[in-house]
């Protein structure tokens, strides 16, 4: 299920400390249980005024929506179910 997920879909992009290492990663899993996840593309989101982390917040939101919408298909096709 993994490998027939669109490409465009998002995932968290995991930056190494001195910047040289990009990892993507769509989630964890083990046997039948599997956790997705997006981050933030702010480097800092902390640093954000209440106005842009609160646009940024609906935007990852939006994102896991995506995400976890294309997922519940996936599972549909192949007979299984998403509980969130």
């Amino acid at each position: 299920m993994v490998q027939s997920l669109d490409a465009t879909i998002p995932k968290m992009r995991l930056l190494s400390v001195y910047k040289s290492v990009l990892a993507e990663v769509l989630g964890v899993s083990f046997a039948d249980n599997m956790s997705l996840g997006v981050i933030s593309d702010y480097p800092h989101p902390e640093f954000l005024s209440s106005n842009t982390f609160s646009n940024e917040t609906q935007h990852v939101t939006q994102q896991l929506v995506e995400l976890y919408q294309h997922w519940k298909k996936l599972l549909f096709t192949t007979g299984g179910t998403l509980n969130l």
